[in-house]
């Protein structure tokens, strides 16, 4: 689930939100812009709650945001986060706080104290903060970028990390052009058409929604260097924070597609959908695809040549479509063991 908090909260304390989601999209107060994407804790099921909490000034009398948001989750966890929210594991802490559903939390003005209520439990439980303990978890973290290395399988000796990083070197080679004759300069950055083209290298498949927040968290975030003409440009460790935020922590279940072909079929106990009415589906609903585009990407799929013709391609997917046809012959997915 996506949940909003103001644009000032983003960057520091005192001058950050998907079916279910586990990622926090940060939204400008003023604009509704999504100005980051992160990668909220994994337990206990999508976050359902943030705090920004408050501490008292050195004066002892007046109260200032602090650098911690307190954070609760739809069932048992509750946790804190420190603040800028960049999707760093390391930054956030997690507690059992109940047996089954959180209701509802609460703060005190100074920060020191958070209530939880339960569900069936009928339980309320106030809990002592204690950041210091969340502060030594970060010291002894080391490495941040180790931190989003080891989110990858395998860590940052793995087959998977070594896989981006060659992949983050061909988008530098094919910014400057693959058949270039001139000396070739690897500038150890790219510009954002190529940071879709390594998440689509990996495997994740943004929509343009998806691009036009990732655009816009480029051009806005102080993280990200910008050249001369403010075009911003991403290294080797930026790109990999972006793609494990960006990226669907769960991916791709067969399920999802179960679900979605249900939802289009209607719930009459069809199970299949027409090959033809499938594309119609395409061409319609959601971010539309052009007949071209639909014909492009079933020419690639299928090897064919980028001239053929769309009932030609058609022609090689059975004629009634179920989940599993879509996984397998259009998709490309595994088959169901």
């Amino acid at each position: 689930k996506r949940l909003t908090l103001p644009l000032s909260t983003l960057n520091g304390a005192s001058n950050e939100n998907g079916g279910e989601s586990n990622s926090v999209a940060s939204n400008a107060a003023d604009a509704y812009a999504c100005v980051r994407t992160t990668l909220a804790p994994t337990y206990g099921g999508p976050v359902n709650d943030l705090k920004l909490l408050s501490k008292v000034r050195k004066d002892g009398k007046t109260l200032e945001d602090s650098k911690y948001v307190f954070y609760s989750t739809y069932a048992k966890i509750v946790g804190l986060l420190r603040l800028p929210l960049d999707g760093d594991p390391i930054k956030s802490s997690a507690l059992l706080a109940h047996s089954g559903e959180i209701s509802s939390t609460g703060c005190t003005c100074d920060g020191r104290y958070v209530i939880t209520a339960g569900g069936p439990d009928t339980s309320l439980v106030a809990w002592q903060v204690s950041t210091s303990a969340l502060d030594a978890g970060i010291v002894m973290g080391g490495d941040p970028n180790l931190a989003f290395a080891n989110l990858l399988d395998g860590g940052a000796g793995g087959e998977n990390f070594k896989e981006v990083k060659d992949y983050f070197y061909l988008c530098q080679l094919r910014e400057q052009g693959l058949e270039t004759t001139d000396a070739r300069k690897v500038s150890g950055v790219i510009p954002p058409r190529q940071v879709v083209n390594l998440f689509q290298a990996l495997g994740f498949y943004p929509t343009k929604w998806e691009i036009q927040n990732l655009e816009q968290e480029l051009h806005t975030s102080s993280d990200i260097l910008k050249n001369q003409d403010n075009v911003p440009q991403v290294d080797f460790q930026g790109a990999l924070r972006l793609f494990l935020n960006h990226r669907p922590v769960y991916g791709l279940k067969r399920s999802g597609l179960e679900e979605a072909l249900t939802k289009i079929v209607g719930t009459g106990g069809e199970r299949a959908i027409k090959r033809e009415e499938l594309i119609n589906v395409l061409k319609m609903y959601g971010e539309k695809m052009s007949t071209d585009e639909i014909t492009n990407c079933l020419a690639i799929l299928q090897g064919a040549s980028p001239d053929s013709d769309l009932s030609q391609l058609l022609g090689e997917f059975p004629g009634m479509m179920d989940a599993d046809d879509i996984a397998t012959e259009l998709l490309c997915l595994q088959p169901r063991q």
